[in-house]
């Protein structure tokens, strides 16, 4: 079985939400509770989590890096960008120092 992962999709130059986007995105979110009650953090967070993709979400972050992984402890990685962080914490992290993976890279 194979599995592709993306973990980063933006281009070249990743770029933040500017402030005014997250702003946006704040007023929107708060014009949606108003007048709901929240009695507990987890009542808040389901509410958060039901809030539409364009509120509640953002695109970007960490320009490409896409993982192919397959049955065995080798990965391919196509492209090299500033994803390669995560997906780099996620191998420490699953596999850990005990456990060495090999990584192909593909361009």
């Amino acid at each position: 079985m194979k599995k592709i992962i993306f973990w980063g999709t933006r281009g070249s130059l990743p770029v933040s939400l500017s402030s005014r986007d997250v702003r946006e995105k704040i007023i929107a979110a708060l014009t949606m509770a108003n007048g709901k009650k929240f009695k507990t953090p987890a009542a808040l967070a389901e509410f958060v989590d039901a809030l539409p993709f364009s509120t509640n979400g953002t695109f970007g972050g960490n320009s490409s890096c896409v993982e192919i992984v397959s049955d065995n402890e080798e990965h391919v990685i196509c492209d090299m960008g500033s994803g390669a962080r995560p997906l780099g914490n996620a191998k420490i992290s699953q596999f850990g120092v005990a456990r060495p993976q090999t990584l192909h890279r593909r361009p």
